[in-house]
């Protein structure tokens, strides 16, 4: 019924997030398209990282530097209705975030040092302060994973067990990056589930719902796939063929 849509203004680059109503038909020639809303409004904002979760169809997390023109901030905007609201404050170093898809809460947050140019993934085990009964603790920010420069991994999703487990790729005390299901806890490896001394992980394939691996691509010479879901390799050799 809505369509999203990024757009700049005459080029400035400061991209703003525009909801438009799909259903209205224009009645003949000279009649008028609906008009499209400006969900990131002001002077000088720019939209990035926008995310959608399907268990919450009326709401967007979206980042935008309307609070500090250096960083984003992640608000949650209900785009029915336009309202826009500060949900997860941006420290200043911060250059990536990471959404539980059960409870759709920014509970990731990937961290750039400007002076070593390493990263730090950080957890918290949840981000409403009002109603979680366990205070504080629950909701600050903890350094889990360390990639100091010229290492590379980083947080690619939550596990659907409240984000207590997760899945992440590193090259830590490995020559290319593997993908491991950890503890985001206690920042220990669970389970080495691939890896390839030739080349890094490239993309993985996850359950939208139980979050287990469907597939994983590599490329070394030539893109490769290992099929953990049999229903989809099914599906990838029809297509292929």
């Amino acid at each position: 019924q809505t369509v999203l849509y990024m757009n700049d203004f005459d080029g400035d680059e400061n991209f703003h997030l525009f909801a438009v109503d799909a259903t209205t038909i224009p009645d003949g020639e000279n009649g008028e398209f609906p008009t499209p809303r400006d969900l990131t409004p002001g002077e000088n904002i720019k939209a990035q990282t926008i995310l959608l979760n399907y268990r919450y169809p009326d709401e967007i997390l979206i980042g935008t530097n309307g609070r500090n023109p250096k960083v984003f901030d992640m608000y949650r905007c209900f785009y029915k209705t336009g309202e826009l609201v500060l949900d997860t404050i941006n420290p200043g170093d911060v250059i990536g975030w990471k959404v539980e898809d059960e409870s759709f809460e920014v509970r990731g947050a990937v961290a750039r040092n400007e002076v070593d140019s390493s990263s730090t993934v950080r957890i918290r085990k949840s981000a409403d302060l009002i109603n979680n009964d366990s205070g504080r603790n629950e909701t600050e920010w903890r350094d889990v994973f360390h990639f100091p420069y010229g290492e590379e991994g980083g947080l690619l999703s939550f596990c659907p067990d409240n984000g207590k487990t997760g899945y992440i790729t590193s090259s830590l005390g490995r020559e290319t990056t593997a993908l491991l299901k950890v503890d985001l806890e206690t920042g220990e490896t669970i389970e080495e589930i691939f890896s390839n001394d030739k080349c890094n992980v490239g993309g993985v394939t996850l359950d939208k719902d139980t979050k287990e691996v469907r597939a994983i691509t590599y490329n070394y010479a030539r893109t490769e796939r290992v099929f953990f879901d049999k229903e989809l390799e099914k599906d990838y050799e029809f297509l292929k063929a």
